[in-house]
């Protein structure tokens, strides 16, 4: 049995709380100590009846290892597997969580869903942490009325800087995809508020999903050529993918049409928050050539 001595130790001392897998673990420490168990038996069961008692034990052990490699020698099936004794896991939640964060990181978002609302922590941080994670499931599910509902609960005191942009794109996408533009466009410009610049791959990834989007804005564009919304939407839009030729297009049909003086507000700080100053004097004056009843000029952030 000395030569079971190393890995009968290793059993006894590393056993980390890993969740309802902790046995995967032990496949290999179980090796020599099947090895040694076998051997013992074959010596105190001697004869035909002993081997017999072998032959059947060893079957066993062969049909537990083909179930094991069965299950994890494929991710779907090992998610199966997981996800029909999830609720039976007397774990923390911290094993709970990591599973989650697995889960959804393969991809498996419905799965992992379920996973994060089982995380019942006191550590207010995992909570909300879990929250927004949620919210990003639903959101690669394109389900937007359930991201709004989580993200918008979600706690911004605990959001750390790498978080605040892909909070205000989901959101702002979110409204995007039940064709909201105000909303969309509030989300879409607070990163700017903060002094925040995106990055290459949050700018990529927001005008791809906005293309995609695009459909229901140029509907209301055909339906009323001002539709203000339709407009901002596609600002933004050509905004992300630097697209200046177009851009230049849309301020210019901005010029044609009747706005009330709080739609030229949103326009001008848009512009101003966007950087496209160059555009800003010519909506200032034609705002102010349609609102010259107004007492002061229309707001535009400093």
């Amino acid at each position: 049995l000395w030569v079971c001595a190393g890995t009968s130790f290793f059993l006894l001392v590393f056993n980390p709380l890993l969740g309802i897998r902790d046995w995967d673990l032990l496949c290999l420490p179980a090796v020599p100590l099947a090895l040694a168990a076998g051997l013992a038996l074959a010596r105190v069961l001697p004869g035909a009846g002993g081997k017999a008692f072998l032959r059947t034990l060893a079957l066993a052990a062969a049909a537990h290892a083909a179930t094991w490699v069965w299950i994890n020698s494929d991710i779907s099936r090992g998610v199966q597997f997981l996800d029909r004794v999830a609720e039976a896991d007397c774990h923390l939640d911290t094993g709970k969580f990591t599973l989650a964060s697995m889960l959804h990181e393969r991809g498996f978002f419905r799965k992992a869903i379920r996973q994060y609302r089982l995380v019942e922590s006191s550590d207010r941080f995992k909570m909300q942490k879990s929250r927004f994670n949620l919210g990003n499931c639903f959101f690669n599910l394109e389900m937007p009325d359930s991201i709004i509902f989580y993200l918008s609960g979600f706690e911004k005191g605990y959001m750390v800087s790498a978080v605040v942009k892909d909070y205000d794109m989901i959101l702002s996408l979110a409204w995007d995809m039940k064709c909201r533009s105000d909303s969309a466009t509030s989300y879409f410009l607070a990163p700017r508020r903060l002094g925040l610049e995106l990055d290459e791959a949050h700018r990529t990834k927001w005008a791809e999903m906005m293309t995609r989007l695009a459909d229901c804005y140029e509907k209301k564009l055909l339906q009323d050529p001002a539709d203000i919304d339709a407009q901002l939407f596609f600002l933004r839009l050509y905004t992300l993918k630097r697209e200046d030729d177009k851009l230049a297009d849309v301020y210019q049909r901005l010029l044609a049409h009747y706005y009330s003086l709080e739609q030229w507000n949103r326009l001008l700080q848009f512009a101003d928050l966007c950087g496209h100053r160059v555009y800003l004097e010519k909506m200032l004056s034609e705002a102010l050539a349609q609102h010259p009843e107004a007492a002061r000029r229309p707001d535009v952030s400093p």
